[in-house]
């Protein structure tokens, strides 16, 4: 992944971190992949995606529609770590639903754009 097309700096610490012990390791035959996950259910995230207002900002945004599920990730770290990814080294691999091709930060931007209306005080609309 280009260091150009990162999100947030927690992106680019996993890519630096990925690099550095790359770099380190390499001569021990050790391989380094970074693994960068775009929104994904867990418990923590799920009272929000169970909010279907929330819902709605977070999906619009991802162009799969739908959030990372743990599996995926954990698939991808079992292929990662098997012989058959021999060759992948000093990456960073971004399992995001495609949330990357919309640019920084998606989520937020997002965000940005759906805030409600401020209703002043003594109003009513």
């Amino acid at each position: 992944m280009p260091i150009g097309e990162l999100r947030s700096s927690s992106e680019l610490g996993v890519v630096s971190s990925s690099i550095s012990s790359f770099r380190q390791a390499e001569s021990n035959g050790i391989r380094v992949v970074g693994i960068a996950p775009g929104l994904v259910e867990t418990p923590l995230t799920r009272k929000e995606l169970e909010n279907p207002a929330m819902r709605e900002l977070f999906l619009g945004v991802i162009p799969m529609k739908r959030p990372v599920d743990a599996k995926e990730i954990a698939a991808a770290a079992v292929f990662l770590a098997s012989d058959s990814a021999r060759s992948i080294n000093g990456h960073t691999i971004v399992i995001d639903a495609g949330s990357l091709t919309r640019g920084y930060p998606a989520l937020l931007t997002g965000l940005k754009k759906q805030e409600p209306e401020v209703v002043q005080a003594g109003t009513h609309s």
